[in-house]
């Protein structure tokens, strides 16, 4: 059974060894735990825990942005290839809708990041033109950016 819980301070040691697998590492920026730490406390901010068989198997961000607009920040699950991650989106969706009231997620994503790319557009996430973001590029990589009104 999977199920989101809201994430705990002392979860972060395992947020950070799970950012830093070699299987995630390349998809994302990680964050110290400082870092994480800090946006934790953030009001806007919402660290959610992904639990499997009650352990620990990945967590979300998701930050509100705009009236009724959640940012997907983030996603990282310790065991890919499963449909964990799908999963856990899909609950996340649910916690957006009824508990932030939101109609639109939005997300960034790395041009080369072909597998996270299909699954968002698998779920129903769809490019769109962020002109008004002006960042396109972290460390060189290009970014795409996907969204689902829900």
């Amino acid at each position: 059974m999977i199920e989101l819980r809201q994430a705990i301070a002392t979860e972060i040691g395992q947020f950070v060894a799970m950012e830093q697998l070699q299987n995630t590492a390349g998809f994302i920026m990680p964050y110290p735990a400082e870092k994480h730490l800090a946006e934790m406390t953030k009001d806007t901010v919402h660290y959610l825990s992904i639990y499997q068989n009650e352990l620990l198997a990945g967590f979300m961000i998701l930050v509100e942005d705009k009236p009724k607009e959640i940012e997907f920040r983030r996603i990282v699950v310790a065991h890919k290839g499963q449909g964990l991650g799908q999963r856990a989106m899909q609950l996340m969706e649910e916690y957006c809708l009824n508990e932030l009231n939101a109609s639109r997620i939005w997300l960034d994503v790395f041009a080369t990041n072909q597998v996270g790319r299909h699954i968002y557009q698998k779920l129903g996430y769809c490019e769109f033109d962020a002109t008004e973001i002006d960042t396109t590029k972290v460390n060189g990589k290009r970014l795409l950016f996907m969204q689902k009104w829900l």
